[in-house]
């Protein structure tokens, strides 16, 4: 399977899909295992992926939302315990550089950074012989969360998607880690058309 060479490889959808059950991986299948850890970016492709890679590799995701960097923190032995995933795709940044006071992101980029490589290290521990494929963060749309009637202001500016984008490359290039760069094709095929 050719995850993560290219930006188009894992796609992201332009609609939301309602959820799939998950809760049991099938013990008998003969299918490489995929598992699909993030926040709703994640939700928003998991069942597109499943339905395209149907057959081929069995897909499996939390039904929870993987939030920021510490919920998944708190929660990767519960996601990954007894189970041999072949790749495990990793997509969290959005809600840890969220505006909590409209300046400032929930995290600042080294407790990002540290969090992100505290994450990689429990997966290889849980999982030493997947193969981990980190998704760049998405860009957000500026203009609309101001109008919108969830948020009404700017809660995630485009230069911290940047940031912590770069700050993954750095950990990529440091640790081998392979990149599925879903920004990249969110900028391509627009961002209106690519974020719900």
């Amino acid at each position: 399977m050719n995850v993560g060479k290219d930006p188009g490889d894992l796609v992201v959808c332009n609609e939301f899909m309602p959820s799939v059950s998950t809760t049991s991986l099938s013990e008998t299948s003969q299918l490489p295992l995929a598992v699909l850890l993030g926040d709703s970016i994640r939700m928003g492709y998991q069942n597109e992926v499943k339905r395209a890679l149907d057959g081929k590799v069995e897909i499996w995701f939390p039904e929870e939302n993987c939030q920021d960097t510490p919920f998944m923190l708190r929660n990767l032995d519960k996601w990954l315990s007894g189970i041999r995933p072949d790749i495990i795709h990793v997509n969290v940044g959005l809600h840890d550089i969220f505006l909590d006071d409209g300046e400032n992101t929930r995290r600042s980029l080294d407790d990002y950074a540290k969090n992100l490589q505290d994450i990689l290290q429990i997966i290889k521990q849980l999982c030493p012989e997947a193969l981990v494929v980190f998704a760049l963060t998405t860009p957000v749309d500026e203009i609309k969360q101001p109008e919108s009637e969830t948020y009404g202001r700017l809660v995630r500016r485009n230069s911290d998607v940047d940031a912590i984008n770069r700050k993954a490359l750095e950990i990529a290039g440091e640790s081998g880690l392979r990149i599925n760069d879903i920004h990249a094709t969110v900028v391509a095929n627009g961002i209106g058309s690519m974020l719900i």
